[in-house]
């Protein structure tokens, strides 16, 4: 009678675990997306978005109440490279945030313009977002920003009750087990209890990963170094007019400099090879020179080209007389 009872237990259990996983389709779709929550632009549709600085009528979604993932893009413009990146990394650090990843190609000559990129992909704390932009864009100049907010507050919630659900089968499982007296149903229990906690550990899993990307938003940072800064699409006709004018004059005045110190800094180089080239011919004209001189070779040389032109003569004369 007692096994009876178990076994009736443990099927109610099942029964009871079956229809909760099958009741919510919400709960399979937390779990493929928390395995692929770092691909969620392909997993999730931005629930916001804003380009180029956007509109400011644009309503976001509250933080306080939904569960927020945030991506922001920024390509910033600077005439000073060296002490932009320095100063974004410096920032990054004042605002316990953290750089994921990055690419900055050192300069050759801090003196010289380089036109080098620098992409940084740097994690800031949720709250100090709108801080690291103020700060950002007194280091250089934003030229164009992009926000993609995921909203994954369902996903969250769901996963959250599947939780609690594994949590209250493994109390069942574990009062079951106490209950067993076969060796094949402690086995059975067991295998079970296996299961759940793991299903537990991986659910819970999902949840700190979605705490840590809700808690810190991922910056994607392009900075250009640049000579001029881009005209601004919201100056003036006559203002856009005189900036192109201005980096232009500035870029033919760049190129008259490069081609300057091109110049000066081959000079030296180009000087010993036309002295290498030099001095061979004139050594070789200046033996010619001797070497005619002491043979009367140019004097032969004019003996004949007169006797050839005396003895054409005569034969033209011969000919007419003839």
């Amino acid at each position: 009678m007692k096994t009876r009872s178990l076994i009736l237990l443990i099927t109610i259990v099942f029964l009871f675990s079956a229809c909760s996983t099958f009741s919510s389709p919400k709960e399979t779709s937390s779990t493929d997306q928390s395995a692929g929550i770092s691909e969620q632009s392909e997993g999730m549709e931005p629930s916001f978005t804003k380009d180029n600085f956007g509109s400011n009528n644009l309503e976001q979604p509250s933080i306080s109440n939904e569960k927020l993932i945030q991506n922001i893009g920024l390509e910033l413009e600077t005439k000073d490279y060296t002490k932009t990146v320095e100063a974004i990394e410096a920032l990054v650090k004042s605002l316990n945030g953290y750089i994921q990843n990055s690419y900055i190609p050192l300069p050759r000559n801090e003196s010289e313009f380089s036109n080098l990129v620098a992409n940084l992909s740097v994690m800031i704390p949720t709250s100090s977002i709108e801080d690291f932009i103020l700060n950002a864009g007194k280091t250089s100049k934003i030229v164009s920003e992009r926000r993609e907010v995921y909203n994954v507050t369902d996903v969250y919630r769901d996963t959250e009750a599947r939780i609690v659900t594994l949590q209250a089968k493994e109390l069942r499982l574990l009062e079951l087990l106490k209950q067993s007296g076969s060796l094949s149903d402690l086995l059975l229990i067991e295998n079970e209890l296996s299961n759940t906690r793991y299903e537990i550990e991986r659910l819970e899993s999902s949840i700190q990963d979605y705490d840590k990307r809700i808690a810190y938003t991922q910056f994607n940072l392009s900075i250009r170094e640049v000579y001029e800064y881009s005209p601004s699409e919201r100056a003036g006709l006559w203002e856009r007019i005189v900036e192109a004018f201005s980096s232009n004059a500035q870029s033919f005045i760049r190129t008259l400099e490069n081609g300057f110190v091109f110049i000066v800094s081959t000079l030296p180089f180009l000087l010993v090879e036309v002295a290498l080239w030099t001095l061979p011919i004139m050594f070789f004209y200046f033996v010619y020179r001797k070497v005619t001189k002491k043979h009367n070779v140019t004097f032969w040389f004019k003996n004949r080209i007169t006797n050839r032109i005396k003895t054409s003569s005569k034969d033209d004369s011969s000919k007419k007389n003839e």
